[in-house]
C-alpha cells in the first residue's frame, strides 16, 4: 500500500475481501461504542486500535467486552506501544490489567509482539 495513501483507504483497501461482513463506523470510539453497548450489539471479533493512553484503551476494552458473545475474539493493536521514555504511558500495562480483570472469564490467545487477543469464555 502507498504510504501516501490516507488511513481510510487503506482500511478500505484491506478489509476489500471482506467488505460485505464489516461494519465500518466513523466516529469517535467512545461516542460509538456507547451507541452500540446501547443497541445491545454483540460483535464475533473485535479489533481495538485506540488511543494511546492507558485511559482511552481500558475504556474502550471495557465497553468493548460488553458488544462481545461468548466465543468471540478481542485484539488489541500496539501491545508494547509506548510514548518515548514514557512508561506510564505504555497501552501494555492497560491491557494487561483488562485481562488480570477479566481473567476467569476469558482465555489468553495472544500477549506479546505487537498484538494481544483474548477469547471470552463467560459472561
Amino acid at each position: 500500500m502507498n504510504a501516501s495513501i490516507d488511513p481510510e483507504s487503506s482500511f478500505d483497501f484491506n478489509t476489500k475481501p471482506f467488505a460485505n461482513r464489516i461494519t465500518k463506523i466513523k466516529s469517535d470510539s467512545f461516542a460509538a461504542l456507547v451507541r452500540l453497548v446501547n443497541q445491545q450489539k454483540k460483535y464475533q471479533l473485535i479489533y481495538i486500535d485506540a488511543l494511546h493512553t492507558i485511559d482511552n484503551v481500558i475504556v474502550d476494552s471495557v465497553l468493548s467486552w460488553n458488544l462481545l458473545p461468548v466465543g468471540g475474539i478481542m485484539l488489541w493493536d500496539d501491545y508494547w506501544w509506548s510514548y518515548e521514555n514514557e512508561s506510564q504511558t505504555n497501552i501494555k500495562h492497560a491491557i494487561d490489567f483488562f485481562i488480570q480483570q477479566h481473567k476467569n472469564k476469558l482465555n489468553v490467545l495472544q500477549l506479546g509482539g505487537c498484538q494481544a487477543a483474548i477469547k471470552k469464555v463467560k459472561e
